[in-house]
């Protein structure tokens, strides 16, 4: 079941492995500072698609008060948080493979060291550096993370010792040197910076500038990488707290700069945020009385301030208690926020191509995205009597390789198509015996560009054919079997919201091994049911020694990226799947299809031989009515359609091999299917791999 999240107090962002964006929640318990560390929401950012995960990824952090996030060695993701004023590494991602670790449960930092605030910055060898306020108000370069990965306790104190600091803050300045700023006595310091060649530190002691009050500050790179220092603040002609350019650096020498009131035209704001948005300007987003707003930008090209206009950001109605910045899809710069009711939102981005700003959604990001199917047909059996019987188009797919060094006997072959926005995903089955050189794979087409887009090897070696796929929402379903029947197959689910031209699917940790009962499960299909939040998965296996039994399961408990992902109890009909005139026409491929009133329907494709050279090749569909209460399964109609290969040898396109459903929209459907193998039209030339689309016209 989708993860319950408790009412958070603090997010952080932070870009992981791939470059995903990254939405980190603190939710501190009752009558402590302690809270529990989630990830609340991750955003692919090649495609834009959001998951949020159903379990807690991050279950084994420690209880923390606080919470940064940083890039350490090799762009690994880190979390370092406050517990009992001590720093610790709560988690960390590896940036190659994604996956998340745990550190042993001692502190970085020396004992006696209580912290009030820490930052973590960027320095000498691209090491990271956690960078802290102690109780006393005083400024140290704290525990700090080497480009091998190890952790340095050492310490070392920052800028004038006499000073007891009210607030602290990290940029990057000249030449790539880490920026140590402070607020003593309500004025703005330069306490101290690290030399990028030698790493040394050097403290400063520099006055920037002095206000009747200061309540945060900021750093931020604007025009031509110059380190601009923000403060909000109440200057002596202010009525209200407001933004205020301290001062800026210089990129090229270092000098540092007067800001004077050049952001007079700022809007007032309670807290704020920095971050670069189209174009690599520099914007000053931040909250003012509930709203997110933009206070300030300033222009990369030549360094100008602009104010903006007095709308907020966000969506009509909305309240919020925090904001964080991030880039995601498209490099958008997305704040993200968290609601007067403690939820996390994407409360308003800014396109990266054009500057424009949007209100985010209504919906909290925890929400969930992707689970289920958008769409249910009104008529199910009216869409399927719909289809044409002959094909509608076919379309030659160029692959990057021949399939296989076999023709014939059809022993490898593609088994099962799905179809995922404007892509095909057919997976592949390893030759029996299995051939030197040839793994099952998911092959996945563009039908856009006409091209294979990449290709993914299956993960379970002992299981080389699967029996067929079927998605649902953003995940995949795949049935993986043995050539040794006394084997059980094997149910592998993958997330396709992170799928593009260089990225394959995630695939989930969950590994299903289908109970021995059920030994000889041929095919597969799955969809959801019902309407939150009494909403469920039913997943349905052609089963039994000969394929006489539909067994279907109820996954009510779990979503299909939850490590613990169970089935549920089978369900089993009994089935021959003749149809009335007392053919079989397979199934080789099943789709299960639920309709806008909840009725669960099974599409079985197939055709009436498994003779590579017979000549005499039919192809069917059937439609089936599925009663799970009954234990019954109702014959519908049957469809008898024509591809491509007419009734040619088995090599054509036929519903044997790759063959699925679409939803066009709420009364239509499509059937697609595809040869059993890429072909070689002539020496040298790649092959190519046909398929078929049936589609109902509109209307």
């Amino acid at each position: 079941m989708e993860q319950e999240f408790p009412a958070f107090d603090q997010i952080a962002l932070g870009n992981g492995s791939c470059g995903d964006l990254y939405v980190f929640g603190l939710a501190r318990q009752p009558q402590s500072n302690r809270g529990t560390l989630y990830l609340a929401a991750l955003q692919a950012v090649n495609t834009g698609a959001w998951l949020v995960p159903s379990y807690d990824v991050l279950g084994f952090a420690p209880r923390i008060e606080s919470l940064v996030v940083g890039k350490g060695n090799h762009g690994n993701l880190q979390l370092i948080g406050l517990l009992d004023q001590r720093v610790y590494l709560a988690a960390w991602q590896d940036n190659k493979t994604g996956s998340w670790n745990s550190y042993d449960a001692n502190p970085l930092d020396p004992d006696g060291f209580r912290w009030k605030s820490i930052a973590l910055g960027k320095g000498y060898q691209d090491n990271l550096y956690v960078i802290g306020l102690t109780d006393d108000g005083k400024v140290y370069r704290g525990p700090w993370l080497n480009r091998s990965g190890s952790w340095d306790k050492s310490t070392e104190l920052l800028g004038d010792a006499t000073h007891n600091w009210d607030a602290v803050a990290v940029g990057k300045g000249n030449d790539g040197n880490l920026q140590v700023l402070g607020v003593y006595n309500d004025q703005v310091y330069l306490v101290a910076w690290q030399d990028q060649c030698d790493g040394r530190w050097h403290h400063s002691g520099r006055v920037m500038v002095s206000y009747d009050k200061i309540d945060s500050i900021g750093a931020g790179n604007g025009n031509q990488n110059n380190l601009q220092v923000i403060a909000l603040a109440r200057g002596q002609q202010d009525r209200e707290d407001r933004l205020h350019l301290s001062q800026w650096q210089s990129s090229n020498n270092g000098e540092w700069h007067g800001g004077g009131d050049v952001l007079r035209f700022a809007s007032s704001v309670q807290s704020f945020a920095i971050g670069n948005g189209n174009n690599d300007n520099l914007q000053l987003v931040g909250i003012a009385d509930k709203r997110i707003n933009l206070a300030a930008w300033q222009d990369a090209t030549n360094g100008s301030w602009h104010g903006y206009d007095h709308n907020p950001l966000d969506a009509k109605g909305s309240e919020w208690l925090a904001i964080a910045l991030g880039h995601g899809y498209q490099d958008d710069l997305y704040v993200v926020s968290l609601g007067i009711d403690r939820k996390i939102y994407l409360g308003a981005y800014q396109t990266c191509s054009n500057g424009k700003w949007h209100p985010g959604p209504a919906s909290p990001l925890t929400n969930g995205s992707g689970r289920w199917n958008k769409l249910r047909l009104r008529d199910v059996p009216a869409a399927f009597s719909a289809l044409p019987d002959l094909y509608s188009a076919e379309i030659n797919y160029t692959l990057s390789s021949w399939d296989t060094w076999e023709p014939l006997p059809l022993t490898s072959h593609y088994q099962g198509m799905a179809r995922y926005h404007d892509y095909y995903v057919l997976p592949f089955s390893a030759p029996k015996p299995v051939t030197l050189g040839v793994e099952s794979k998911i092959v996945v087409l563009d039908r856009s560009t006409r091209r294979e887009l990449r290709r993914i090897e299956l993960p379970e070696a002992s299981r080389p054919h699967p029996g067929g796929c079927q998605i649902v929402g953003d995940f995949l379903a795949v049935e993986l079997e043995s050539y040794n029947e006394e084997e059980p197959s094997i149910l592998r689910f993958y997330w396709l919201g992170s799928m593009g031209k260089d990225r394959d699917p995630w695939l989930l940790p969950a590994a299903i091994t289908v109970p021995r009962a059920l030994n000889g499960v041929t095919a597969l299909a799955i969809t959801d049911v019902g309407t939150p939040p009494n909403r469920y998965y039913v997943l349905a296996l052609r089963s039994g020694r000969d394929g006489q039994e539909l067994t279907c399961f109820k996954i009510a408990g779990h979503l299909l990226d939850d490590p613990e992902l169970k089935l549920g109890d089978p369900i089993y009909i009994d089935t021959s799947f003749q149809v009335p005139d007392g053919k079989k026409h397979g199934p080789d491929n099943m789709n299960l299809l639920t309709d806008a009133k909840g009725n669960l329907y099974l599409v079985t494709m197939g055709g009436n031989s498994n003779a590579p050279l017979e000549t005499n090749f039919e192809d069917w569909a059937d439609l089936w009515r599925v009663d799970l209460e009954r234990r019954k399964l109702d014959f519908v109609q049957s469809k008898h359609v024509h591809t491509s290969a007419g009734l040619r040898v088995a090599t054509g396109v036929h519903l044997r091999f790759g063959a699925g459903t679409w939803v066009e929209d709420q009364s239509r459907m499509a059937m697609y299917a595809s040869g059993p193998q890429g072909q070689l039209p002539a020496p040298g030339i790649k092959a190519i791999l046909a398929t078929n689309e049936f589609v109902a016209k509109p209307g």
